[in-house]
Parts: C-alpha cells; structure tokens; sequence
C-alpha cells in the first residue's frame, strides 16, 4: 500500500484543511523549509496516524 496523498485539518502548525498530493508515481518525498513552515508537524501528523492504525490492528488480532 502506498500513501498518495494526505489530507490534515486542524494539527498543530496546519489551521484550517491542508490536502498534500503525493503523486501515485514517486518513490520518495523530500521534506523541506523554513523553521516553523510545519515540517515537524506533518512528522507527528503521519506517525500519529500510523500508530493509531497499528494499535487498531492489534486489538483485532
């Protein structure tokens, strides 16, 4: 499964709705900006949503 876009509403450094294409044929994706621009944010975004899958996962296994 490949993630191919992320949509974030209301997390930390993204007020309002952010949609963020990823484009269905990239391999890799590139972070960057200026301090503060919410890099750090989309980290804790996307590892906050992994881990709440996982846990989902576990409690059904």
């Amino acid at each position: 499964m490949k993630i191919t876009e992320i949509d974030i509403k209301n997390f930390k450094a993204f007020c309002g709705t952010y949609h963020i294409d990823l484009h269905k044929a990239g391999k890799n994706l590139l972070v960057y900006g200026e301090n503060g621009s919410g890099k750090t944010s989309l980290y804790q975004a996307l590892k906050r949503f992994l881990e709440s899958s996982e846990d989902a996962h576990q409690a059904v296994s």
